[in-house]
């Protein structure tokens, strides 16, 4: 499914391959960024498929296999396929006992170990099902990793807590503010390779290392949102002729000001059936971008173009199964590869029992009933774990790993001088980004206006990233040539 990647090039007539972008430059592959890679950066806010943010890198696809022989010729081999593994899956005759049976089994095989496990709890349903999983199973002296926030409505570290005490596990949690978030952002855009976009990557890498004394392994709940449907954005997808109604109403004031609505009034003006599942997991959109940022040059999308083609043989007129199926071979490897370098960057390994091949096959063979029923989606989930869970938990709002980072860049003594630097920052010397007036964007946030901040911060973490990673191995201008 793409946790680890493997990156090749090929340069001066050499072969070289490697696990981080960084060991590439570093042996002399030139850091250059692809215009294509950039525009999706931009668009969709990470490359997908084969290709990179980087000319000359190239990634290994998950599933499969690249030989180059000889003469030079490349050819793959895809050896495990989601969609021949769905096709063939058998009829499951009673999907609940089916679903806690293989997911019991699932943690159980992922804390076999010579060294010591724990579990990142956010509070969530992913994590505390694994860990409602492994008390039921009677694994004993465990601790868990936790993030905290001291705005409530970031926060489920007391739903955390809460559960470690009741299973009698270890609690640990933090927070992550001022100098230290700081900090952390930067070296989490080293490890990362690229600009950071899902922007809890610095969260991440501060609980790794927190958990560095304490475990080698940790668990993770990634990848239940995108196989069972646990994203409000799929809600979108069920009608999808209601979203020209709400395109028509996109004018009133009452529900613009609320954010999730002003992203649907967006979101409501994407056209064809193929955007709207591919750019369903942006947060901003084409029309926004070409408005905002006078950038009319949309990416090609191939890759992105050839899974959603997959996706609608495979659920056919089902715009919302086709959408999970599209995030199981693009946004989950983004997020997978953040988890990995994050953990990694503690020297610590990251296991997803929620990515079982078993699972990944038998839920995407299951009707929708199972996915979507009720408010939050998971429903085969939620059902599975209705009595081994607190209905304080089982009820509570979606949080997941929110940052708070239009307050923080704004408001925090450690990022006020970077965001002047930022204003003035050489990325607005690239053609790509000439037209963007960054003061302006700066000027709204500051004012108050957070629906800028889905704008800023794609352009704030690029920034980041130039200042601090790019200048280790190329120059500002050999990067935009």
């Amino acid at each position: 499914m793409g946790v680890k990647p493997l990156y090749y090039s090929f340069y001066n007539e050499t072969l070289y391959f490697a696990s981080e972008q960084k060991a590439l430059f570093t042996a002399g592959v030139p850091l250059k960024i692809a215009q294509e890679g950039l525009g999706e950066y931009v668009f969709n806010r990470f490359v997908a498929g084969e290709n990179t943010l980087y000319e000359n890198v190239k990634k290994v696809l998950p599933g499969e296999t690249i030989t180059i022989h000889e003469n030079g010729k490349i050819s793959t081999l895809k050896w495990w396929d989601l969609q021949i593994e769905i096709n063939n899956h058998d009829t499951i005759k009673n999907p609940l006992e089916w679903f806690s049976s293989t997911f019991d089994d699932s943690v159980r095989l992922r804390m076999v170990s010579d060294v010591p496990v724990g579990v990142l709890l956010s509070g969530g349903l992913d994590s505390s099902s694994i860990l409602a999983s492994l008390y039921q199973q009677k694994f004993k002296g465990l601790q868990t990793f936790n993030i905290g926030f001291k705005e409530a409505e970031h926060d489920e570290s007391h739903l955390a807590k809460m559960l470690s005490e009741k299973f009698d596990y270890g609690f640990h949690t933090m927070q992550l503010e001022n100098n230290l978030l700081y900090d952390k952002l930067i070296a989490s855009t080293y490890y990362q390779d690229e600009p950071i976009m899902h922007l809890s990557e610095p969260h991440l890498l501060a609980l790794s290392q927190m958990a560095k004394s304490a475990v080698k392994v940790l668990l993770s709940g990634e990848g239940a949102d995108e196989m069972m449907g646990g994203y409000v954005r799929y809600k979108a997808l069920k009608y999808p002729s209601l979203l020209n109604s709400i395109a028509a109403i996109g004018n009133f004031d009452l529900l613009a000001k609320k954010p999730r609505f002003e992203k649907l009034i967006r979101y409501s003006k994407i056209k064809t059936n193929e955007n709207l599942v591919i750019f369903n997991s942006s947060n901003i959109y084409k029309d926004d971008i070409v408005k905002t940022f006078g950038i009319n040059n949309v990416p090609n999308n191939e890759y992105r173009k050839e899974i959603y083609e997959d996706a609608k043989i495979l659920y056919p007129n089902n715009l919302k199964r086709q959408a999970l199926y599209f995030d199981q071979h693009t946004y989950l490897c983004s997020l997978l590869d953040r988890n990995d370098r994050c953990t990694m960057g503690a020297s610590i390994e990251c296991r997803e029992p929620f990515l079982d091949p078993r699972l990944l096959a038998g839920l995407g063979s299951l009707n929708d009933d199972w996915l979507f029923t009720g408010k939050k989606g998971k429903y085969i989930l939620k059902t599975a774990m209705s009595e081994k869970l607190p209905s304080e938990i089982l009820n509570f709002r979606k949080v997941g790993l929110s940052v708070p980072w239009g307050d923080y860049i704004v408001n925090s003594p450690a990022f006020k001088d970077e965001l002047e630097n930022f204003s003035r920052s050489e990325m607005f010397q690239m053609p790509y980004f000439e037209n963007i007036n960054a003061k302006k964007l700066i000027l709204n946030l500051q004012k108050g206006d957070l629906k800028m901040t889905p704008y800023i911060m794609p352009l704030f973490m690029m920034h980041i990233w130039i200042k601090n990673y790019v200048e280790k191995f190329s120059t500002v201008s050999a990067i935009i040539k």
